[in-house]
């Protein structure tokens, strides 16, 4: 697609994150240049550098809560023990989790104990308990925020107080940058939905490092729209969930590109024939018109008197 082809200049928009408004976690920058096409023009628009800091932490307000539901009974009778605890936002390797969900979940009935494994990249949960008679009758994972991190599924149930994940930890956060903005754009996610997004930036950057991200497939999109003098933008994670630089800044550089709007060949092609067809109709309507009404006897086979 070229962008040679129109006399309108090209423009850079450079955002800073610290001069956005920010309301129910869009961030919000209004033009007081707007972008414009000239009538006749289209806007094509690449993301075409992008810097973010890996600020952001492995648990936040997002993904922090977990939901234990343990029964059981003992010589003194049954009783239930639901546990909700809410894991500090912080980043974590595996053995300082582990540390904080053993801190973390405590209950006169038993002693909890996370462990991990690291040929099977699982976690499990164990309960011990020293009351006599001591028998687990239920032990079950909640609706908690942090399962995917955690390798757990939600209902997910242990026998003899034990519990082990069905999937492996990941406590990297997010593999990706999702860049959504209000721009109208063709780019569909994997349920066919159009969401807005003009570009996914891998996070190839350890914690307290920058990604640095440039275009170097120079990738354009035509927009729908022909005039933005009002831009949205939210940065989510993998999960979905907008990402918490926690007060660092982002930058962004947007270019915008003009073309010429293009005619479909094949309606071109279409209208032509219409107009000749309707042409030819009116020409012979014309000359039937100035046709003298002829005879012909069915005896010979030329009209009579010629």
């Amino acid at each position: 697609m070229t962008t040679d082809d129109t006399s309108q200049s090209n423009a850079l928009l450079f955002v800073e994150s610290n001069q956005a408004r920010t309301h129910g976690g869009v961030d919000h920058f209004h033009l007081a240049n707007p972008i414009v096409a000239r009538r006749g023009n289209r806007v094509l628009c690449q993301l075409a550098e992008a810097e973010f800091p890996v600020s952001f932490y492995t648990f936040d307000s997002n993904n922090n809560q977990l939901t234990i539901d343990v029964a059981g009974s003992n010589n003194s009778g049954s009783w239930t023990a639901p546990i909700t605890v809410s894991i500090p936002s912080k980043n974590y390797n595996v053995v300082q989790l582990i540390a904080q969900l053993n801190a973390l979940v405590t209950s006169s009935y038993f002693t909890f104990t996370a462990s991990y494994d690291t040929q099977t990249l699982k976690m499990t949960f164990t309960l011990t308990s020293s009351l006599p008679g001591t028998s687990f009758a239920k032990f079950e994972v909640g609706d908690s925020t942090c399962l995917a991190q955690l390798g757990f599924a939600k209902g997910q149930s242990g026998t003899a107080g034990v519990l082990e994940a069905t999937n492996a930890i990941n406590i990297h956060r997010t593999s990706n940058i999702y860049v959504r903005t209000n721009m109208k754009v063709d780019n569909l996610d994997s349920l066919g939905e159009q969401k807005g997004v003009i570009a996914k930036i891998q996070v190839d950057k350890d914690v307290g490092d920058i990604v640095h991200y440039r275009n170097i497939e120079n990738v354009k999109f035509q927009l729908t729209d022909t005039f933005l003098d009002h831009l949205k933008i939210v940065l989510l994670g993998d999960d979905g969930n907008r990402i918490d630089f926690n007060g660092l800044e982002y930058h962004l550089t947007f270019a915008f590109f003009f073309r010429k709007e293009r005619e479909d060949p094949n309606a071109a092609t279409l209208k032509s024939k219409v107009d000749e067809l309707e042409e030819l109709n009116d020409m012979a309507e014309e000359e039937a018109e100035d046709e003298e009404p002829r005879y012909t006897d069915s005896l010979v086979p030329w009209p009579v008197g010629s």
